[in-house]
């Protein structure tokens, strides 16, 4: 008999403006993985969409998708990347973390 996998709905992202509805099913042990990516795509589409109107025009969609040649997107890369890199998510950024104790530099 096959083994099934256990699933469950993590996200329901409705985009009114976009008349349409993202929902997130996968498996239990990659429901974090998904839903942070979902968060990720949100915050993006937002930062890309320079005039606030819930739409892509060619440029936005170009630097949704490539923001480190876009400078409007360059805070919201850093950010991303900060949040990503700071384990103990208290906002900051330690030795540690950047280098991801790979290296005993600072003590």
């Amino acid at each position: 008999m096959a083994n099934k996998l256990k699933t469950r709905h993590i996200l329901d992202l409705t985009l009114p403006q976009l008349s349409c509805k993202l929902i997130y099913i996968c498996h239990v042990e990659e429901s974090d993985v998904y839903r942070n990516q979902a968060i990720l795509e949100e915050q993006r589409w937002k930062a890309a969409d320079l005039d606030q109107d819930g739409k892509l025009t060619r440029e936005e969609y170009a630097a949704m998708y490539y923001p480190w040649e876009h400078k409007h997107m360059h805070d919201s890369v850093a950010q991303e990347n900060l949040e990503d890199m700071d384990k103990d998510k208290d906002g900051l950024l330690s030795p540690q973390e950047y280098l991801g104790n790979k290296h005993a530099v600072f003590s």
